[in-house]
C-alpha cells in the first residue's frame, strides 16, 4: 500500500512539474520571439499605422485601465490551466497558444503595423504602469493584439462541465475587459482586437481538430 502511495505521489508531482516546466519554456519562447519582432516592425520605414481610436475619440482614453490591461492580460494567460490541468485538457491548450502564436508572429514579420501611442505622463498608477509598459515594450505588434488572443483563449478553454459556470462567466467577463482595455490604453486599434479574436478562435479550432482522433476529454 505505501509502495503504491508512494508511486502515485511520484508520478503526480512529476506531471505537475512537467506541466510548469511546459508553460515556463513556452512563454519563455514566446517572449523572445515576440520582441525580436517588436524590436524589428518598430524601426522605421518597416510598420504601417493608421489614426488611433484615442486620436478620433479623445475621451475614451482612460489610463486606469491599464490596471485591467497588464493585471488582466497576464491572469488570461494562466487562468485557462486551473481548469485544464488534466494532461489532454493541458495539452489542448498549449496547442493552441502555440497555432495562435505562430499565426501572429507570421503577421508581425510580414506585415507590421505600429501603434502612435498617448502621452503618459502625469500623475497615477495607471498611467505609471503604462510608462512602465513602453519602457519595455516596442510600439509594433499590433496586429493582431496578442491580449485579445489569450484573453478569448482563457474564455474559450473554461467552457466544458469541468468549469463551474461562475468561473466560465468570469473568464469571459475578464476577456471582455482585457480586450477594451488594450484599446482605452492607447495600446490597440479597434482592427486589432478583431484580428485577435479571430486569431484565438482560430488557434483554439485547430487545437480540437488535432485532438479530435484522441479520447474524449469533457468538451
Amino acid at each position: 500500500m505505501k509502495s503504491q502511495r508512494y508511486s502515485f505521489l511520484h508520478t503526480a508531482l512529476g506531471g505537475t512539474v512537467a506541466r510548469f516546466a511546459i508553460i515556463c519554456v513556452f512563454f519563455i519562447i514566446w517572449f523572445q520571439v515576440y520582441k525580436v519582432l517588436n524590436m524589428w516592425g518598430s524601426q522605421p520605414g518597416r510598420a504601417i499605422s493608421i489614426t488611433s481610436p484615442i486620436s478620433m475619440w479623445p475621451f475614451i482614453f482612460a489610463p486606469w485601465t491599464a490596471l485591467v490591461y497588464v493585471f488582466g492580460g497576464y491572469g488570461t494567460c494562466i487562468l485557462p490551466f486551473i481548469y485544464n490541468w488534466r494532461w489532454p485538457l493541458f495539452r489542448r491548450v498549449i496547442i493552441s497558444y502555440a497555432v495562435s502564436s505562430l499565426v501572429a508572429f507570421i503577421i508581425y514579420a510580414v506585415w507590421p503595423v505600429i501603434m502612435l501611442r498617448p502621452d503618459y505622463s502625469g500623475a497615477g498608477i495607471g498611467l505609471w504602469l503604462m510608462r512602465m509598459v513602453v519602457s519595455v515594450d516596442n510600439p509594433a505588434n499590433c496586429f493582431p493584439s496578442s491580449h485579445a488572443i489569450f484573453a478569448v483563449l482563457s474564455g474559450l478553454h473554461c467552457m466544458h462541465k469541468e468549469t463551474p459556470r461562475l468561473f466560465i462567466w468570469f473568464s469571459w467577463i475578464l476577456a471582455a475587459a482585457v480586450c477594451v482595455s488594450a484599446i482605452t490604453v492607447g495600446q490597440h486599434y479597434i482592427q486589432d482586437i478583431i484580428a485577435g479574436v479571430i486569431t484565438a478562435g482560430l488557434g483554439y479550432y485547430l487545437s480540437r481538430m488535432i485532438e479530435k482522433q484522441k479520447a474524449p476529454i469533457g468538451h
